[in-house]
C-alpha cells in the first residue's frame, strides 16, 4: 500500500507564502496529497456516534489509497498518534514533501435527520483559496459521475481549511443521523466504491 507514515515531530514549521497561485509553489513528484480524517469541518464535533464517525472516516479514508506500488499519486496521513504531537506539527512535516493538495474525509452527525449526500467543502480564507475552489469545483463534478446527486461546493468555516498553506477541501460522505446513509456507511462495498470513485476524482484533478 502506498502510504506515507506520519512519525511524531516536536519542532515547529513556518512556511511563508509569497506567491497568489499555488502553481508557484514547488511541489513533488509524483504529487503528494495530505490526508486528514475527521478534523476538517466543524459538524464533526458532535458527539453523537463520535466514535463510530471516526471509525467509518478512517475505514473510508485509508481505502482510498491505491493498492498498486507504483501510484501516480502518494498519500501521506495526518494522524494523532502521539498526545503531544499537535496537528500543526504532524502538517510541518507533511508540509516538508512539498504536497499539491490537503484533503479531509469526513462523516458527519447532524442533530437532524436529513441526509447529506456527498458534499465537497471549501474555504475562502484559505491563502490559495482560488485553486481550493477550483479543486473543489473538479471532483465535485468527478464525484457526480458516481452520484449525480452531488452540488457545487460549499464554503466551509473549518479554520483547518483556512489556515493550511496549500489547497485544501474537505469531502463530508453521509450524516450517521440519517438511517438510510447510516446503513450505507456501514457496507463495506459501498464504501470502497466510494473511496474508488474519490480516488479516481483526486487523481484525475492532480494529474
Amino acid at each position: 500500500m502506498n502510504v506515507l507514515r506520519l512519525l511524531p515531530v516536536f519542532t515547529l514549521f513556518a512556511m511563508t507564502i509569497s506567491c497568489t497561485s499555488f502553481k508557484d509553489v514547488p511541489q513533488s513528484n509524483p504529487p503528494v496529497v495530505l490526508m486528514d480524517v475527521g478534523r476538517g469541518d466543524v459538524t464533526f464535533q458532535v458527539q453523537t456516534n463520535a466514535a463510530l464517525q471516526q471509525d467509518l472516516a478512517e475505514r473510508l479514508a485509508y481505502s482510498i489509497v491505491p493498492k498498486a506500488e507504483q501510484s501516480p499519486v502518494r498519500f501521506f496521513f495526518l494522524q494523532f498518534e502521539q498526545p503531544r504531537t499537535t496537528f500543526d506539527q504532524q502538517l510541518a512535516l507533511g508540509l516538508d514533501l512539498k504536497p499539491a493538495a490537503l484533503i479531509s474525509i469526513i462523516i458527519e452527525a447532524k442533530e437532524d435527520t436529513l441526509p447529506s449526500g456527498i458534499v465537497v467543502y471549501w474555504n475562502a480564507k484559505n491563502p490559495y483559496s482560488r485553486d481550493s475552489k477550483n479543486m473543489a469545483k473538479r471532483i465535485a463534478n468527478e464525484l457526480q459521475t458516481y452520484d449525480a446527486s452531488v452540488g457545487k461546493p460549499q464554503k466551509s468555516p473549518s479554520p483547518i481549511l483556512a489556515d493550511t498553506p496549500l489547497p485544501s477541501i474537505t469531502i463530508s460522505v453521509g450524516n450517521l443521523s440519517n438511517p438510510s446513509e447510516m446503513e450505507k456507511l456501514l457496507s463495506t462495498s459501498y464504501r470502497e466504491e466510494l473511496a474508488a470513485a474519490i480516488r479516481s476524482a483526486i487523481m484525475t484533478h492532480l494529474l
